[in-house]
């Protein structure tokens, strides 16, 4: 906007600027360039060269496939740059100026040096600094003259039957004191392209210390900026000029680039397709046994005539169903969801069959709990509970009063400093004869974690975890060739996704839930862990006990990998010696310092290993190559990978991959 108010201002500032722009145009000279008068041409292919009275150089007779033409002048004084003027001839077709059919040309190369050029003699090269043209053909720039790539140069189409040129600064200038010395220019023909080199052209250089084209003023501005005695014309013609054409491009490039990254700042925003309501609904009908083109009688949305009406008021829209679905009223919404979190918390839950509240579900093990969570969730005021009373220090609002509606923060707050949550989950067996499943709540619920979870925990254990929020599907590890078993083929042609690309870099360790899930072969680490496989909404999950899970954190490069890198973190930040370190890690691990038995098994166990693998170090490094994180090269390989099976060993114990 500022931007806008700079290009429609008038008044001192804009007076001040284009002052400034009138000197530095008075001081702006043309550059002066003169034509070379060659003392020798010679052409490689066996084209004929001949400089014309204008100094133009012109190629005829044979026309051959690849040319190379060579320009030798006596030169003096200080040289700075060369330009080849490239010009149209009415007797070529679309009058050139290259020799090919279609009038365009590809110079793959272009050389300068100082000295003769002859069999006996090579030229000093002077190297070019940089190149200039007025225009170039798309993906044949100028710039590709100065590489040594045949597959590459200079060419103008579309814009052939025009003048054209190109300027080539030198990285030093040519300093000649007394006697001239030939300078030889190189032009180089060898494109792919037969044919395609040039007929017209000219030679030129200068000493001027900025060779490149400058911007030319029109003539009568150039006229009004160096008049000593400017007419009232003159100033309007400047005044015009400058504040369209000078300032007013500038400003207006300025504002048009702006737009332009703020156009590529929003395409890199992440967007959804969202649903919206048509201003008239469209008529809708029965279909008589499902055919489109058999109408019945015209319906309109509503809900079902068993259940109660949407109230006064709501739409008959999705927004109608969704005030419906959590109005005050509703007998189910609210239990519903307040039971899957609790079913989170405590494993279980208070409707066991949490998919299922009809009359083939259980009944509620504690209905009235059920009920006033309910009532809580919905931010109704509410009465202290027995079974969710919160500790006093522990800032749960236990006080009554109504609460924020539908507030998932606050019911979790309630649900994990509640005294029933808090409990220890140890069991006695009389306890666990009486109640099995822990429906009376006698005690902390105790269950395996979830197979997302046992993959966080153990990247986040070994430092391994990237916690980014948001973006695209990630692919971690996974056994070879589960995709290509499942894939459609169809005389040669592929359906589906083929093969499975695995991740790289940090995009390996991200959180479980960034997982790509592909329904017909869900990733088989978390399937194992009862994972569903999404084919269908699961709101209770199973929960098993197998060995190939064991097998799984034992062997899934997944595990190991997180193994090798909690044993460096051990092995740097647990201290040095044996007893510090085993402490170390199991806090890390279980929150806790190892039993004294623990702690003797474990030392026997890092003494074993570490024996082993001193005795044979390529058992070692084959365990510490597993997974693509960088090994830590400073640490003892054998000490590293002993480490690597006592983290092992933690990351499978019993206590750490279950909820106590």
């Amino acid at each position: 906007a500022s931007l806008e108010k700079q290009l429609a201002a008038t008044g001192p500032e804009l007076v001040e600027a284009q002052r400034q722009w009138e000197t530095a145009a008075k001081s702006e000279q043309p550059v002066a360039w003169t034509t070379l008068k060659p003392e020798s041409l010679r052409a490689a292919g066996g084209s004929t060269l001949k400089q014309l009275e204008d100094g133009t150089i012109t190629a005829t007779g044979e026309n051959p496939a690849a040319e190379t033409y060579t320009i030798m002048a006596p030169v003096e004084g200080t040289i700075t740059a060369v330009r080849l003027e490239v010009l149209p001839d009415d007797s070529l077709a679309g009058k050139g100026p290259g020799r090919s059919i279609n009038g365009n040309f590809v110079m793959t190369n272009v050389t300068v040096g100082l000295g003769p050029s002859d069999d006996r003699r090579k030229p000093r090269p002077q190297k070019i600094e940089r190149a200039s043209a007025d225009f170039s053909q798309e993906t044949y720039p100028i710039a590709h003259v100065l590489d040594t790539n045949d597959r590459t140069g200079w060419a103008i189409h579309p814009e052939v039957g025009k003048p054209h040129h190109a300027i080539f600064e030198l990285a030093e200038p040519i300093r000649l004191r007394g006697e001239p010395a030939p300078l030889t220019i190189t032009l180089a023909f060898n494109s792919t392209f037969a044919q395609h080199q040039l007929r017209r052209f000219r030679v030129s250089i200068t000493s001027a210390a900025n060779p490149h084209d400058k911007p030319k003023l029109p003539e009568n501005i150039t006229t009004a900026v160096n008049a000593t005695d400017r007419t009232e014309a003159q100033q309007q013609e400047l005044a015009k000029y400058f504040r369209e054409e000078v300032q007013g491009k500038k400003l207006s490039e300025t504002i048009a680039a702006r737009k332009k990254d703020a156009d590529e700042f929003e395409r890199t925003i992440p967007t959804t397709m969202v649903m919206q309501e048509m201003a008239t609904p469209r008529d809708t009908f029965i279909l008589m046994r499902g055919q489109y083109d058999k109408k019945g009688d015209k319906v309109t949305a509503a809900t079902p005539s068993f259940l109660p009406p949407l109230a006064e008021g709501l739409p008959a829209n999705r927004l109608g169903l969704a005030k419906w679905l959590v109005d005050q009223r509703h007998p189910l919404t609210s239990r519903v969801l307040v039971n899957r979190y609790w079913q989170m918390f405590f494993g279980l839950g208070l409707v066991k069959t949490s998919e299922d509240f009809g009359s083939q579900g259980e009944q509620p093990s504690h209905a009235e709990l059920l009920d006033w969570l309910a009532v809580e969730f919905r931010g109704e005021p509410r009465t202290e509970s027995p079974e969710t009373r919160a500790k006093p220090d522990s800032g749960s609002a236990s006080s009554s009063g109504s609460q924020p509606s539908w507030d998932t923060k606050h019911l979790i707050r309630l649900l994990v400093t509640s005294a029933t949550y808090q409990q220890a989950s140890r069991v006695t067996p009389d306890l666990r004869g009486r109640d099995p499943e822990n429906r009376l709540l006698a005690r902390g619920g105790r269950f395996r974690l979830q197979a997302e979870f046992v993959r966080d925990q153990a990247l986040a254990i070994s430092g391994l975890l990237d916690p980014r929020i948001g973006g695209a599907s990630v692919s971690p590890y996974q056994p070879v060739g589960i995709w290509e078993e499942l894939a459609s083929r169809q005389d040669g042609y592929q359906w589906t996704a083929q093969s499975y690309k695995q991740s790289t870099g940090a995009d390996l360790y991200r959180r479980t839930m960034y997982t790509f899930w592909k329904r017909t072969a869900p990733p088989p680490t978390l399937a194992t862990f009862d994972a569903p496989d999404r084919e269908t909404c699961t709101v209770r999950r199973a929960r098993t006990n197998t060995p190939l899970q064991a097998l799984i954190l034992l062997n899934d490069p997944t595990y190991v990998e997180a193994s090798r890198k909690f044993a460096e973190r051990i092995l740097q930040e647990g201290g040095t010696s044996l007893d510090d370190r085993l402490t170390f890690a199991f806090r890390h691990v279980v929150a806790r310092p190892p039993s004294p038995r623990e702690r003797t098994l474990l030392k026997q166990l890092v003494t074993e290993q570490l024996a082993d693998y001193s005795a044979h170090g390529d058992k070692a490094e084959a365990l510490l190559k597993v997974g693509e994180s960088p090994r830590e090269t400073k640490l003892n390989p054998n000490e590293l990978a002993a480490w690597t099976i006592c983290a092992s060993t933690l990351l499978n114990l019993d206590e750490s991959l279950t909820r106590n």
